[in-house]
């Protein structure tokens, strides 16, 4: 069998529904994917078909030492991931039930088949239940408005069959070893921990980091509000509103209420207290909280100043002005201010 190539602007995703690692890249993947305008293909396969080839076996059936270690792993990687975890009762499980019932939903219903697979993954690493019971599986097809007949025939329609075994022979050709594996173009991935390689490499092929890629980086490293968390900051003591937006988006559509106005090109230069431009409104003993229209700009602003390390306590508004309007937030026009 000759390898097969991913098509540009494609990323081949390989996992195993009883696979913790596949559970744990299984939400990063599809951001990542979104973040460099990548189609991820999730393809399903059978781990132990693979390990037949390879002579390997599943991490928790490896020498006691390596299959405590893992057993922790699994949880340690959840909890830095952010991601909810709850070692399954029974592991590994069968996947082949769920694994048909995907590819089925590919190819008659591909809106629900993202959703299902993330349900599955959540009912075995998060709620302890079988993935390979078709009462279950069909209780999740339920909640997503899923054929019931439908799913369940799937589970033993021949062609479904017939497809899983050739991903699982796809899989075989271009030397899957285990779950999860990446491919973008015919360079191979291998596991969870690669997905900073992986972006790296697409950063690579497009040039250099997207907008959306310099946006989610900060946005894991600084303190996000949700639109609600952020309104019930407002009029706190020692809590100051900052609008980085340009000053022609304040006049057309108002600001928060009591918030300044700091200019997007001279926060770093206002809240730096070395800078000839340093404005006392900055001061390390408040808590600031940056905005601008769609919580964009004020991601890469919030980043930067926390990389300044002059401001302990910041924080930006997830969906920005934006969101705080719709929310029904305090609004004001714009007023001339410069004093927090």
């Amino acid at each position: 069998m000759s390898k097969k190539q991913t098509p540009a602007g494609q990323i081949d995703f390989f996992f195993d529904f009883t696979s913790p690692y596949s559970y744990l890249a299984s939400d990063e993947i599809q951001a990542l994917g979104e973040r460099y305008d990548h189609q991820v293909n999730w393809i399903p396969i059978m781990l132990g078909i693979m390990f037949k080839h390879t002579g390997a076996q599943a991490l928790t059936t490896q020498h006691p030492w390596k299959a405590e270690y893992f057993r922790k792993d699994f949880e340690r990687t959840a909890a830095f991931s952010g991601m909810p975890y709850q070692p399954p009762s029974l592991f590994p499980q069968a996947s082949q039930n769920p694994a048909r019932i995907l590819i089925w939903l590919q190819q008659t219903a591909p809106d629900k088949a993202l959703a299902f697979a993330r349900e599955v993954f959540r009912l075995i690493f998060v709620h302890d239940g079988n993935i390979h019971d078709l009462d279950a599986l069909a209780a999740i097809g339920r909640d997503l408005g899923i054929d019931e007949a439908g799913l369940r025939a799937a589970s033993q329609d021949p062609d479904i069959k017939a497809r899983l075994a050739a991903n699982n022979d796809e899989a075989i050709a271009r030397q899957v070893f285990g779950a999860p594996t990446f491919f973008v173009g015919d360079e191979q991935f291998w596991g969870n921990d690669r997905l900073p390689q992986l972006e790296w490499r697409l950063a690579q092929l497009a040039g250099g980091r997207s907008h959306k890629a310099l946006v989610h980086a900060a946005n894991r490293r600084i303190e996000t509000l949700t639109v609600d968390q952020a309104i019930a900051e407002l009029g706190r003591d020692g809590v100051v509103f900052v609008d980085i937006r340009d000053p022609r988006e304040l006049e057309r559509d108002g600001m928060i209420e009591g918030a300044f106005h700091a200019p997007r090109g001279m926060i770093e230069f206002w809240v730096d207290p070395k800078s000839p431009y340093y404005k006392d409104s900055f001061s390390p003993d408040k808590r600031y909280i940056f905005y601008c229209a769609g919580g964009l700009r004020s991601a890469l602003t919030t980043a930067a100043v926390a990389d300044m390390g002059v401001l302990p306590d910041i924080a930006h508004i997830e969906g920005g002005f934006g969101a705080w309007k719709k929310a029904g937030g305090r609004t004001q026009a714009k007023q001339a201010r410069d004093k927090a």
